[in-house]
């Protein structure tokens, strides 16, 4: 049974993140709205507002920022405390389907259906890099614990493991059948784990610095 039902959007939810002390749930809307909720009493808090379809959304580590990817191919950032919109972050030529913030809040990494994974620069919202190595969009994107390397799933049937400084492809993951829809790094960075469509969730462990199917 649910301890709480969140009501307030008007169209389809399509991402939502807590925010990193616990206290606050971010939902986000394919109308291009994102509400806050009050984790506590299960008030809404705000209502963030947009005119493009929102994907995944993430919380920067310290809670005070929230960037979310658009249909229409930018990456938008707010200020958590009052709504306020800092940045759009525009480079990729389709649709951003999934982002996520370095551990120390430096970086963000934004995954699009432009086959293409790009780092911003956080203090002044520059595209560092732009990693293209997947042949098909990319829908999710994660870091690691340490903040050193970060893992793409694609619907080119694989997840790549990156460096973060340099960006160069550390390990290519395969046997899937299906568009990889989701990866997610164990706190010990030992494992990483896989969704896909149409198998059970998998599970690559490293060993001596390199990435391989257990």
């Amino acid at each position: 049974m649910p301890l709480a039902t969140l009501q307030g959007h008007t169209d389809t939810i399509r991402g939502v993140a807590f925010a990193p002390d616990g206290t606050m749930l971010a939902s986000a809307a394919a109308n291009g709205t994102v509400r806050l909720w009050n984790i506590a009493n299960g008030e809404r808090l705000a209502m963030l507002q947009g005119r493009t379809t929102l994907h995944r959304i993430a919380f920067a580590p310290d809670g005070e920022m929230l960037a979310g990817g658009t249909a229409s191919g930018t990456v938008r950032l707010w200020r958590v405390a009052d709504g306020v919109r800092l940045d759009t972050l525009k480079g990729h030529t389709a649709a951003v389907l999934g982002v996520a913030f370095s551990p120390d809040g430096t970086l963000l990494a934004s995954g699009s259906k432009d086959r293409t994974i790009r780092l911003w620069r956080m203090v002044d919202g520059a595209c560092v890099a732009t990693l293209k190595e997947h042949t098909a969009g990319v829908g999710h994107v994660a870091f690691a614990p340490d903040g050193k390397t970060m893992a793409s799933a694609s619907d080119d049937l694989t997840v790549r493991v990156w460096q973060v400084a340099g960006g160069r492809c550390l390990a290519t993951l395969g046997g899937y059948t299906a568009s990889v829809s989701s990866v997610a790094f164990s706190p010990d960075e030992a494992w990483l784990a896989s969704g896909s469509a149409t198998r059970p969730s998998g599970c690559g462990r490293r060993r001596m610095g390199r990435w391989g199917k257990r």
